[in-house]
């Protein structure tokens, strides 16, 4: 088993200019109404997106509350991907271990695209220290997504994930950086 050592993570030496701007088709999210609006859409009815017993409006409020509302001890990024085409969100960051990913996409998607999010992972493991970084999904499409991103399969949940009644694989994912 690897040890990890403890470390003090120092927060002045993070490049803070590069997350609020990471590339031209990767941007800094601001929650507009209108942007939370679509993003609760994409929610509750955009395929895979949420399970059957979460896609409902108050639930779906906590959610968003829970990753926009700036809560003490709450550190969350998130990114809108292209022209709005999807969002990314590195939540519950744990500086010096590890982030869960959250990643939707309703529009169209890019190599472009593809290297700027690959690039963002990357430095946001070695800016933040981070060992580790897990997704969750039960859309084979974005399970391939996430392997050309450098994740793999750490396990899965077999009638993890309900959508429209019908039961589904939910593939547990993991990305490493060596210590």
């Amino acid at each position: 088993m690897a040890r990890i050592n403890k470390v003090v993570y120092d927060q002045s030496k993070v490049d803070w200019e590069y997350f609020r701007c990471p590339g031209k088709k990767v941007k800094y999210f601001q929650p507009t109404p209108e942007k939370l609006n679509h993003v609760s859409n994409v929610l509750m009815h955009g395929y895979l997106n949420l399970s059957d017993e979460n896609r409902k409006p108050e639930i779906i409020s906590k959610l968003l509350g829970y990753y926009f509302g700036n809560l003490p001890g709450n550190f969350n990024m998130f990114y809108e991907l292209g022209n709005f085409d999807g969002i990314l969100g590195l939540t519950n960051i744990t500086i010096g271990f590890k982030s869960d990913i959250i990643y939707k996409f309703w529009g169209k998607f890019n190599h472009k695209l593809f290297r700027e999010i690959r690039e963002l992972l990357d430095r946001t493991m070695t800016e933040f220290d981070l060992k580790r970084l897990t997704a969750a999904t039960p859309d084979e499409k974005v399970k391939k997504l996430a392997k050309n991103l450098g994740f793999v399969v750490d396990g899965t949940q077999k009638y993890g994930f309900s959508w429209n009644n019908r039961l589904y694989t939910n593939n547990l994912m993991r990305m490493l950086r060596e210590v």
